[in-house]
């Protein structure tokens, strides 16, 4: 069998690692595709996790242009399957079809893969949504691709022009399979973890909390040009330090001065014109404030504080009076990734409504998840919907994923006992069968082995 798997950022190796390797014990013929034109995450074929490896049947091809997707589709031969992250995102005429039709496999990545088909058109993408061409969707679980299958229906008439993308998954053309989350396979769930302690030089004889840091992000809160990101500025961008601001630049000037001086009174002004800024910024309702809860809980509980942090995501100078072990992550490392070698060694992970809330039920760890205010994403209900905090959620599950709000975590925390962080093992399975695919282990396995019987 021969299959494409197409790279449009670095970090789509996060889910299409696993299938990769399975496809190389399989003895199968690998095509890895790599869009250069994309410079966001530029996928660079140096730094694909296959790219030494011992094997005569993988290929690397640079997409150097954004039409040489089209154009290598159309020169392939023999290819069994085309795997990406997102449906067709170009336009389908006689040729193409022959080539694609009922071998485009779709990899669920989060519910950013049903957000994507929600929001098709705002994505401009140069292929429309609803083009008729056999594909296969590979999710999770059952659960999740219904629960986000009802979630775009309901939330269908959010925009004049994505009225119908519901459709896409409706669609005869669509063609789903549940195999669980491709995120992990049993060699990121079997990691030596004492090579992960000594290359992050984190003591071994504690446990670990594992901080993922809130990111500042202002489109975020301005989405469809409503709402303001006034909040963030008040939780997290007001309190950076101009030393943490300049260390991110390669090449440091004056003009930087003027710059940052600039922002700060942008910000002040933002905060002080909005009453939940104001009373976030008066309360010191604000991340410094998390992290001294968090210091605090880990001193009492004898654990160790480890930040994982994006680049310019946290202040180096700040953050660093609370945790010696801060680890920036560039997202180049994949399979495995720096946060899956982290949360294997980690007891407790806290994040923002983080994607990662998956990946550290996966890997036997207890997620504390930080409920921001409806303001972090516009007040838009469709997306607060998406990311909700109700029980029984992927933000809210108790026993195995813990929901707080930021308010009462600053307030509370610190008083805390580890013990009330463990993982129930009951919980931990109900979650994994609803959010996750409880074969999420064998996914890789099950997606060939699906391949395999159609072919």
């Amino acid at each position: 069998m021969k299959l494409v798997f197409i790279i449009n950022r670095i970090d789509t190796y996060r889910f299409f690692s696993t299938l990769i390797n399975e496809g190389i014990n399989r003895g199968n013929n690998i095509e890895i595709w790599h869009n250069y034109s994309n410079e966001y995450k530029l996928p660079l074929i140096e730094k694909s996790p296959f790219f030494n490896v011992s094997y005569e049947k993988v290929k690397f091809i640079k997409l150097l242009k954004k039409k040489s997707l089209i154009d290598f589709i159309r020169m392939s031969e023999a290819v069994d399957y085309f795997v990406s992250l997102n449906p067709v995102e170009f336009q389908i005429d006689k040729y193409l079809l022959e080539k694609i039709d009922g071998k485009w496999c779709i990899i669920q990545h989060g519910h950013d893969s049903f957000s994507t088909v929600w929001g098709w058109q705002a994505f401009n993408f140069d292929g429309d949504l609803l083009q008729k061409y056999n594909r296969l969707f590979f999710a999770y679980s059952d659960f999740f691709y219904n629960d986000k299958f009802k979630w775009i229906k309901r939330n269908s008439e959010a925009y004049q022009y994505n009225t119908n993308n519901y459709t896409f998954f409706s669609s005869e053309y669509t063609n789903m399979y549940s195999i669980g989350c491709t995120l992990h396979d049993k060699k990121t769930l079997n990691l030596e973890k004492n090579k992960i302690y000594c290359k992050y030089k984190i003591p071994q004889e504690k446990s670990i909390f594992l901080y993922l840091p809130f990111v500042f992000y202002p489109p975020r809160s301005t989405y469809g040009n409503e709402g303001t990101y006034s909040w963030q500025v008040a939780f997290s961008s007001v309190h950076r330090d101009f030393r943490g601001f300049k260390e991110h630049l390669k090449h440091f000037k004056i003009k930087h001065i003027v710059f940052f001086v600039a922002k700060k009174i942008t910000y002040f002004l933002k905060m002080m014109l909005d009453k939940e800024a104001r009373t976030w910024l008066l309360s010191k309702w604000n991340e410094e404030a998390v992290l001294k809860s968090v210091k605090l809980f880990c001193d009492k509980n004898n654990m160790v504080l480890v930040i994982k942090s994006k680049p310019q995501a946290l202040d180096p100078y700040k953050s660093h009076k609370y945790a010696s072990n801060i680890i920036i992550d560039e997202g180049l490392q994949n399979y495995p990734s720096k946060i899956q070698e982290l949360i294997s060694i980690s007891s407790i992970v806290l994040g923002f409504q983080t994607s990662a809330v998956s990946e550290t039920v996966i890997g036997k760890a207890h997620h504390i998840n930080l409920e921001c205010p409806d303001s972090n994403l516009a007040y838009n209900k469709a997306r607060l919907e998406n990311h909700h905090t109700k029980v029984g959620g992927k933000n809210n599950f108790p026993g195995v994923v813990t929901n707080m709000k930021i308010p009462e975590f600053i307030s509370k925390f610190s008083n805390k006992n580890i013990d009330e962080f463990k993982v129930n093992e009951i919980a931990r399975k109900k979650y994994m069968e609803k959010h996750i695919g409880s074969s999420c282990i064998f996914s890789a396995e099950n997606f060939y082995d699906i391949l395999d019987s159609n072919q």
